[in-house]
């Protein structure tokens, strides 16, 4: 099983575990981590603070979004 495929659960919680991404092994603890939106997670720490940072970002990654549509919108009626 690779480490993509893994389910972690409450008993793997402070385990130290070697992993492997994008061919590099490294060692990391398996945390709980509490999202933004109220989700628990359990995980790696350092896959989980990638998932957190994800949903920290969203809101305002769609609003950046939609003041480029805006802008894109407003330069091509003023053509």
């Amino acid at each position: 099983m690779t480490n993509e495929e893994h389910i972690w659960s409450e008993e793997d919680i402070g385990r130290r575990v070697q992993l492997t991404i994008e061919g590099i092994s490294y060692y990391d603890t398996i945390v709980e981590v509490c999202l933004p939106d109220g989700q628990m997670i359990i995980g790696p720490m350092l896959k989980c603070g990638h998932i957190f940072a994800r949903f920290v970002m969203t809101p305002d990654m769609m609003r950046a979004s939609e003041h480029t549509k805006e802008a894109y919108k407003k330069m091509d009626s003023e053509d």
